[in-house]
């Protein structure tokens, strides 16, 4: 009998979720400002904030190092923001610096920002990865 009430709480300490938690990451900004004059500039006016989560989102059951958003709308007003680009530090903090720099390399590849004809504006756009 006991082992059974041993088993029913090792399965609730399982179920117990980590809060998502988000916070700005410096990190990621210091490799983008080095990355976009040389690679991306067609992100040099871009409104951009570097954020990170503590658990990764999961796609097809894996976990995902990181995703880049467009605020539009209500968003872009509430952020004051073009862009966010998130990583998960559940995976950040494996990695190498090499690494580091590839994903965020990575993120930045996904924007595609082209010069609007009509207002001169930029206008971003996502790709999503094959």
């Amino acid at each position: 009998m006991s082992q059974e009430n041993d088993a029913v709480r090792d399965k609730e300490k399982k179920s117990e979720k980590i809060p998502l938690l988000f916070d700005d990451c410096e990190a990621v900004e210091e490799f983008a400002k080095r990355l976009i004059p040389k690679h991306h500039p067609h992100l040099g006016s871009a409104n951009i904030r570097y954020i990170c989560r503590n658990v990764a989102a999961k796609r097809s059951g894996k976990p995902v190092s990181g995703n880049v958003y467009k605020m539009t709308g209500k968003w872009a007003f509430l952020t004051g923001r073009d862009l966010i680009v998130e990583v998960a530090l559940e995976v950040w903090n494996d990695l190498e610096p090499n690494q580091r720099l590839a994903l965020v390399d990575h993120l930045l590849t996904r924007i595609v920002g082209e010069e609007s004809e009509e207002n001169g504006m930029m206008k971003y756009t996502i790709v999503h990865p094959e």
